[in-house]
């Protein structure tokens, strides 16, 4: 009976997500003591039971080269399998996670040829149905005219929407355009407001920025230790440009 049908298959997508879930746990060390032996097993079991996010994060390894040994030819296998079960959902069912997870892949090129044009469309579609995360993609990609016409007042909308629904990236965009100004108004304590919460969810630029702002006091009294401190923050996330001025300058350390 179709009803049964439906149970089961609802039980093992439920299964292979608790599979998921746990092989990144043994993957990385969260919450488990590392076993990545493990962690690639259930990926691998879960992504032959058609779970489109264990195919993705094998792909990931793969092209990486993280945790296993590099391989193009293998990454490729896995992000195609990916795309033909993204496909097959988008066929059936189209979520707004599945539009976005294709969008990527059409804009990484991976698991299909690159098609910026085809990325924006699966952007768009995403963002329809209230994906955040393809607001913000589809913003970039409409800031600078890639795989479709640059319309950078849209842009903006599409960065608002997503970083006032937590997107990290998508604060940092809207934070830089009131830094900037240009297509919005300057304005230092929106700036600083957007950096901020950026910030503190882990987006390294802008900690950076943040610095710059502490230092100069725009949008903020002025604050040479948190100027400091921040900027140290940006250069232990792997903000470049954060740890190049760390290894020029002899700025203190902000520990105790």
């Amino acid at each position: 009976m179709e009803i049964f049908k439906k149970f089961k298959e609802n039980r093992k997508e439920r299964n292979n997500e608790k599979a998921y879930k746990l092989a990144l746990q043994y993957l990385y060390g969260d919450g488990l003591h590392q076993n990545v032996d493990f962690a690639l097993l259930l990926l691998e079991t879960t992504a032959k039971n058609g779970h489109y996010p264990s195919c993705l994060r094998l792909g990931e390894c793969y092209r990486d080269g993280e945790f296993v040994n590099g391989n193009v030819d293998i990454a490729n296998q896995w992000f195609s399998k990916a795309v033909d079960i993204l496909k097959d959902n988008i066929a059936t069912a189209p979520t707004a996670e599945d539009l976005f997870e294709l969008g990527v892949c059409y804009r990484r090129g991976e698991g299909v040829s690159q098609s910026d044009e085809n990325a924006v469309e699966y952007y768009q579609k995403a963002a329809d149905l209230g994906n955040f995360n393809a607001m913000h993609n589809l913003g970039i990609m409409l800031s600078s005219g890639i795989g479709c016409c640059k319309n950078e007042e849209k842009a903006i909308e599409y960065f608002s929407i997503a970083a006032k629904n937590g997107v990290p990236d998508a604060m940092f965009c809207l934070a830089s355009r009131y830094f900037n100004g240009g297509f919005v108004n300057q304005n230092y304590d929106l700036a600083f407001e957007w950096f901020y919460k950026a910030a503190t969810l882990g987006e390294p630029e802008s900690m950076f920025y943040l610095a710059l702002c502490y230092q100069d006091g725009l949008g903020v009294e002025k604050n040479q230790e948190n100027a400091i401190e921040w900027l140290y923050k940006a250069a232990e996330n792997g903000y470049q440009q954060a740890i190049d001025i760390l290894n020029e300058t002899n700025l203190p350390s902000t520990e105790n």
